[in-house]
């Protein structure tokens, strides 16, 4: 008897731990809610062009260039790529001189 004083408690406790653990862990990896994580350099030039832009709206830089890209996403993605594309093999052909 004295033995399941021991084992009666600690076995909730154990449990209720798992539980919240696997709570915890529900709530980060929500199912369907993948984030990507996105980090690439800005010349100067750009960091201080969305620094200005952020400023002059109030919210963060960071803020900002998710925003965007959030609605490049959610717009016409293949024609701002083939944009992209064609101004990068247009510099390419006739580079800045300088």
């Amino acid at each position: 008897m004295s033995e399941l004083l021991f084992w009666v408690p600690a076995t909730i406790l154990c449990l209720t731990a798992v539980a919240l653990v696997y709570l915890e862990f529900r709530r980060h990896h929500a199912p369907g809610e993948h984030r990507t994580r996105i980090e690439f350099g800005l010349s100067e030039a750009q960091s201080e062009r969305l620094r200005y832009e952020a400023n002059r709206l109030g919210i963060a830089p960071a803020a900002l260039a998710a925003g965007v890209m959030t609605n490049l996403l959610a717009g016409d993605f293949e024609t701002a790529v083939t944009n992209w594309l064609r101004t990068k093999a247009d510099s390419a052909r006739h580079p800045a001189h300088g």
